[in-house]
């Protein structure tokens, strides 16, 4: 030891004071995390971000791997917006000497936000105006490669079109593109054969459409590009491969293959997508082999700019990293003939990817302090980039109105001779500080409400999680192999996929595609296993292995033998849709500014109530068989000056009146558009229409409306229509126009002013949503009833801040309403509970006939004798008037329904977790069962091989059934399909119920809560819990005209303010608990019935 000791004594002059061991292993430890590998494209979390002089170091983490990198950030990208937690993709080169990866001015980028995918063309648009880059994002809506489209005229916003001529160009350059990828295509090479290939293409059912959206006709269009058709022969004779016949000239671009037309790449590494206009495989001078490179096709004048150059680039940049190799492209400009190659530097691709940065940093970003207590929706609006300083360029912009219109509510001030002071006092002259507040404030909703929709749905999925997972999650169809294709229509290509049989097996998928739930119509996105997103279209239809879908391309001759994956995929239409509405709101328009006076500013009607008198007669016979108040209601409408609303309270024929209202319009010969929020609804007006042999044009696609209402579609009307004018004539000489909202964005109804606007189930309309077809009409009349079904709001915070205010609760006034309180639904046992519980004894019976109904028995008495000891279901089922409100106390069924459950699980051998209570009540649905089959009196009878049902009792079709939940909904629908398949008993959700009604309704409230949990029995409810909601309740009881029978737990129930108020209004006569053993009821009985149910499977 003192060996050592002095041996250790000699060694110190070794080394130094500085030295550490310790911390050089500690420095070792820590380089042993860094393991990560940067130098290709990797997606990763910052997890720690230090900034110094000149310098940013980030430690990032790999999202599936783990693994981490110290990556250093130099010039210029120390500018880019990064935060801890945030998700960048980046690729560095490596600094061997100091064990870290850099990205420089030379080498290396990052990508922000890498997964809110910025098209190309809004990258390269924002190069001289960032603001107006975001602005044409929101509010424009989808640009021609931001995505697939299956229509031309999706291009364009026709509000903006009206307002702008150079879109008439934008319209050629369409139509040149068509021609010259139809003349690629096809191979064509003689001028007489490009020239016939236009005329083919113009000729198109589909080009009629865009002409007459364009307010272009035939000969115009042909004008316009009859230039093109030399220069098209001429880049087919100088440049394709095999045509090329340059007399002692060597072309500096050879075409060798056409690759691909109209490509679609998403690259999610870039945080970019876009749509190529041709792939080719070609040769430019000085190459020493054919490439893979991008055409991009322009039909103005050859600038080579810079915003011309950053498109084909980013192409090239996307190509390479989705698995080609591209270093160059090809731009082309027909009209002058000129072909050039174009290179992307480091510099121009790094530039360009710090612009998509800037602009997906705003796109990206969601309303600000919405956690916040002093969230404020005036104050806390999205972020938008610095406005440009340039009058010419801003006074042609067709955003100056809302960019000036931010700039205003902001308060923002600009030195004398700034471009958005010059132009901001005549872009906003015609708006008030409340109109400006107007479009804020509801712009700050739509937004509030996108953000929400889309939380259960994520894009990145698509590159994140394996098709496998995605399956599972209910999102997608996998492994489907293409079988039939060819067929077109309306400019889409129909598509059959079935599923690869081989690989489900082994990969232990289900064989079934009902299980991917893609309903008809349905939007998806068409991948397959090598890339993502190569097309996109709706389904058509869809069987067990097969589903169909229209595309907007073929993928039969490039893609064939590829593997697919169908996902759903959550589109913003919606959201732009809004956003264009409040945004034309803004026109400096007389339609508009009339609009504005209503919507904003809350003008009251006026009217004149005066029949013309050549139409006396004819009115006297419509209204004849109306009560006074529909009378009234209908002369009312007729004379309003601007608008009108009918409060029609439930039973009051609400229906019957806007028919008569219709009637009476067309004898004046005015046209009317008809609209509402959902097909059905639109539909419901139409089918009444056909009784009055009124012709109509129905708009929208044909999946989607009613079958009996196919000859009036337009499909169907314009199917021999091949020019813009036969369009417009077939267009115009329909008086009648249905229409749902959302499908308002058609061209002609941009092109034709209504002179009325009707608008069924107004109080469920988004109010912004309403605009649209209100810009096409002179006036508008709203029908509905607000004190039942609001717009559909998803977001809890936009719902506070009134997003549920539809616009016929904005206008209701006593001088702009009439009111329909005479019903001709409910009995008056079921009236006077509704006016009991919301209607403050407004609603009034038609007649005693009306006040008097009740159910029926068919066979009352050998009911009785049958069911002569279950005292408790023949009061149930009673025809006594007193007895039409029924409410049955289940008691707590929280653990009965879940033993049950369990039970039936186990003897079928499935596995999986319970269902929550509050979803699924098993002993409700055998109450609620037990009740139909009593009611019916379907009897079960065993034979020798077979289970068989007898139904002596009341016809199916007058008993509906509704619950407020839809995993309830779709229990009581199993079990009813195994009593009988053709009982034609309605089980719906409320908001299902909303405009129908049936002879008996059976309510299953279905919530009984945990005992066991005592949170669950005191605690408070959410105000945003559905059975919280007054007005859902209101429409559940006034569905019923004769009998309504609530089963429920109400103690559980009673914690709901509005339950609580329903079960004071309800008689005690009516009240019944069920106790096991008591009043001639048994659970093991009700159970039995259900057993005996599953035992026909």
């Amino acid at each position: 030891k003192n060996e050592m000791d002095e041996f250790g004594d000699d060694l110190d002059c070794f080394f130094g004071d500085d030295d550490n061991f310790d911390l050089d292993l500690m420095e070792l430890n820590e380089a042993e995390k860094f393991v990560l590998d940067l130098t290709t494209w990797k997606r990763c979390k910052i997890v720690s971000l230090c900034t110094d002089v000149g310098t940013v170091t980030l430690v990032v983490e790999d999202k599936i791997a783990k693994t981490k990198a110290k990556c250093i950030l130099e010039p210029p990208w120390i500018s880019v917006q990064l935060s801890e937690g945030s998700t960048v993709s980046l690729k560095a080169t490596f600094d061997r000497t100091n064990n870290v990866y850099r990205i420089n001015a030379q080498d290396g980028m990052i990508v922000t936000n890498p997964d809110h995918l910025v098209s190309g063309t809004t990258v390269v648009g924002a190069l001289y105006c960032h603001r107006r880059g975001v602005l044409q994002e929101r509010f424009r809506g989808v640009d021609t490669d931001s995505q697939i489209v299956s229509n031309p005229m999706e291009y364009f916003n026709p509000f903006i079109m009206r307002k702008f001529p150079y879109f008439f160009q934008m319209t050629v350059g369409t139509i040149v593109h068509e021609v010259l990828q139809k003349t690629l295509r096809n191979k064509l090479t003689d001028l007489s054969d490009i020239v016939a290939a236009g005329q083919e293409l113009l000729n198109s059912e589909g080009m009629a459409h865009v002409l007459y959206a364009c307010k272009m006709s035939r000969q115009e269009a042909m004008k316009e590009i009859e230039s093109f058709y030399p220069k098209i022969h001429d880049f087919i004779k100088n440049h394709i491969k095999g045509t090329i016949v340059l007399v002692g000239q060597v072309s500096d671009i050879e075409i060798f293959a056409i690759k691909d037309i109209e490509e679609n790449i998403w690259c999610h590494q870039l945080g970019l997508k876009g749509k190529i206009d041709v792939t080719v495989e070609a040769k430019c001078s000085g190459d020493k082999q054919v490439q893979l490179m991008p055409l991009e096709l322009k039909t103005g004048r050859a600038s080579f700019s810079a915003e011309h150059k950053g498109q084909v680039v980013l192409y090239e940049m996307m190509m390479n990293i989705v698995g080609h190799h591209v270093d160059k492209g090809i731009l082309l400009y027909l009209r002058e003939g000129k072909c050039a190659s174009v290179v992307g530097n480091r510099n121009m691709k790094r530039d360009l990817i710090m612009l998509r940065n800037e602009v997906a940093h705003f796109l990206s970003r969601g309303i600000p302090n919405t956690d916040s207590a002093q969230f404020d929706l005036t104050k806390d609006i999205l972020p938008l980039p610095e406005p440009l300083n340039n009058q010419h360029v801003c006074s042609r912009c067709p955003y100056s109105v809302i960019c000036t219109t931010y700039l205003r509510h902001e308060k923002r001030e600009f030195p004398d001779g700034h471009a958005i002071k010059l132009i901001s006092e005549e872009s906003l002259s015609h708006l008030s500080d409340q109109h400006i507040d107007y479009f804020i404030r509801w712009a700050g909703l739509i937004f509030l409400e996108d953000e929400e929709a889309r939380k259960g749905f994520h894009i990145k999925h698509l590159w994140t999680k394996t098709p496998e997972v995605r399956h599972a999650m209910g999102r997608a169809a996998i492994n489907l192999r293409l079988t039939e294709w060819g067929f077109k229509s309306n400019d889409t290509y129909f598509h059959t996929f079935s599923l690869d049989a081989d690989k489900n097996d082994s990969l232990n998928v289900s064989h079934s595609l009902s299980t991917s739930q893609l309903p008809v119509n349905e939007y998806l996105i068409c991948s397959t296993s090598n890339r993502i997103a190569v097309a996109s279209g709706r389904v058509v239809s869809i069987g067990k292995r097969q589903v169909t879908i229209n595309l907007e391309r073929d993928l039969s001759k490039y893609y064939a033998k590829e593997v697919f994956h169908l996902d759903k995929y959550t589109s913003r239409t919606q959201m732009t849709f809004n956003l264009t509405n409040i945004g034309v709101l803004l026109d400096n328009s007389e339609r508009s500014d009339k609009l504005r006076r209503i919507i904003i500013d809350r003008e009251r009607p006026t009217f004149t109530r005066t029949v013309p008198a050549a139409v006396s007669a004819e009115a006297k016979q419509i209204l004849q068989n109306l009560n006074k108040h529909q009378k009234i209601a209908v002369l009312t409408a007729v004379g309003t000056k601007t608008y009108c609303l009918f409060k029609g309270l439930p039973g009051t024929g609400k229906t019957q009146t806007v028919i008569a209202l219709i009637r009476l319009l067309v004898a004046m010969n005015k046209s009317i558009l008809i609209t509402s929020n959902t097909h059905s609804a639109v539909d419901n007006v139409l089918l009444r229409l056909l009784t009055y042999n009124i012709k109509f044009m129905r708009l929208g696609s044909v999946s989607r409306i009613n079958p009996a209402l196919t000859e009036f579609s337009e499909n169907r009307l314009t199917e021999n229509c091949s020019t813009p004018e036969e369009l417009a004539a077939v267009y115009n000489s329909h008086q009648i126009v249905g229409v749902t909202c959302l499908g308002a964005d058609h061209p002609m109804l941009v092109q034709r002013t209504f002179d009325f606007c009707i608008v069924d189930e107004a109080t469920q309309v988004f109010q912004s949503a309403v605009i649209r077809p209100l810009l096409s009409s002179d006036k508008f009349v709203l029908i509905g009833d607000p004190d039942q079904l609001p717009p559909v709001i998803k977001s809890r915070k936009a719902k506070d801040l009134g997003a549920d205010e539809s616009l016929f609760f904005r206008l209701d006034a006593e001088q702009s309403c009439c009111v329909l309180p005479t019903q001709y639904r409910m009995n008056k046992i079921i009236t006077k509970l509704a006016n009991d519980f919301s209607y403050k004894g407004k609603l009034l019976c038609a007649t005693e006939e009306v006040a008097n109904s009740s159910v029926k028995l068919p066979m009352a008495q050998l009911m009785q004798q049958k069911h002569k000891s279950e005292k408790w279901l023949l009061r149930t089922i009673a025809s006594h008037l007193e007895l039409s409100v029924v409410l049955i106390n289940t008691l707590n069924t929280f653990k009965s329904s879940q033993t049950y459950n369990a039970s039936r699980k186990r003897e079928s051998g499935q596995q999986g977790e319970q269902p929550k209570a509050i979803y699924e009540n098993y002993c409700e649905a055998a109450i609620v069962i037990y009740v139909i089959m009593a009611l019916v009196d379907v009897c079960v009878l065993q034979l020798i091989s077979s289970i068989h049902f007898l139904q002596c009792g009341i016809d199916g079709s007058s008993i509906g059934v509704i619950a407020p939940f839809r995993a309830q909904v779709d229990l009581l629908r199993y079990y009813l399909t195994l009593i009988e398949k053709d009982l034609d008993i309605e089980i719906n959700t409320v908001d299902q119920y909303q405009g129908k009604d049936k002879d008996i309704i059976l309510y299953s409230c279905t919530k009984s809560n945990n005992p066991d949990n005592a949170d669950a029995q005191t605690s408070t409810p959410s105000e945003y819990e559905i059975l919280e909601d007054q007005r859902r309740l209101t429409v559940a009881i006034t569905r019923a005209k004769k009998k309504l029978i609530i089963v429920g737990d109400t103690q559980c129930l009673e914690k709901y303010t509005p339950f609580r108020s329903l079960f004071k209004c309800i008689p005690s006569a009516g009240k019944i608990t069920l106790r096991d053993k008591c009043f001639g009821f048994d659970w093991d009985g009700v159970f039995n019935t259900l057993d005996s149910l599953h035992d026909c499977e």
